[in-house]
């Protein structure tokens, strides 16, 4: 998958799941693209794992679901509200 293709995806779909299921379904998810995450924190924001080397792994399917668990790209990662 592409990052435009993502990025539309991620601005379409809406995110309709309770918070903490969001939250753990988003990195267990993103686990399965990487051997180690790595997460920054901003006031309100988490970013976890590079947005585009993980997209490029990733489904139509799966970046639906990221978006409906509320995670978005931000400063070149997966990123989520606190």
């Amino acid at each position: 998958m592409n990052l435009e293709e993502a990025q539309k995806i991620i601005d379409e779909v809406d995110s309709d799941l309770d918070i903490k299921h969001r939250k753990y379904s988003g990195i267990t998810l993103l686990n399965t693209f990487v051997d180690e995450l790595d997460f920054a924190a901003g006031h309100d924001i988490i970013y976890c794992c590079d947005f585009e080397s993980v997209v490029k792994k990733m489904t139509e399917t799966e970046v639906t679901l990221m978006a409906r668990y509320g995670f978005f790209e931000e400063e070149d990662s997966w990123a989520f509200f606190t």
